[in-house]
């Protein structure tokens, strides 16, 4: 999957919230990403300088502060470019567009 993603400059994480934190499969993910600190450093290294951004869904109104936290200070770490997020509450009035929108909000970023 890394091999991947060393290809692209910019990359979107998709999550749902889950109890104020990102999903257990990219939690999983981003805990093998300190493989790239350790063993695979030649790989980790082509990683650095990319840009980063988030898009997610969940049930409060607003997303909460410390759900973006864990991204901001893996970027900052990893020295990666955090470009920012969009979230999405199901609670909101949703038109059959409002994921699409907020997808392209968060690749809008990257311009």
């Amino acid at each position: 999957m890394i091999h991947e993603l060393i290809s692209y400059e910019h990359i979107v994480f998709a999550t749902p919230v889950y109890w104020y934190s990102m999903s257990a499969q990219l939690k999983i993910f981003f805990d093998r990403l300190s493989d790239l600190l350790t063993i695979e450093k030649d790989l980790g290294r082509k990683l650095k300088g990319k840009s980063i951004s988030i898009l997610s869904t969940g049930f409060d109104l607003n997303c909460p502060d410390c759900f973006i936290q864990p991204f901001e200070m893996t970027a900052k770490y990893m020295d990666l470019n955090f470009k920012g997020s969009e979230y999405v509450s199901v609670q909101s009035e949703i038109d059959s567009n409002a994921f699409k929108k907020a997808a392209e909000r968060a690749v809008a970023c990257v311009t």
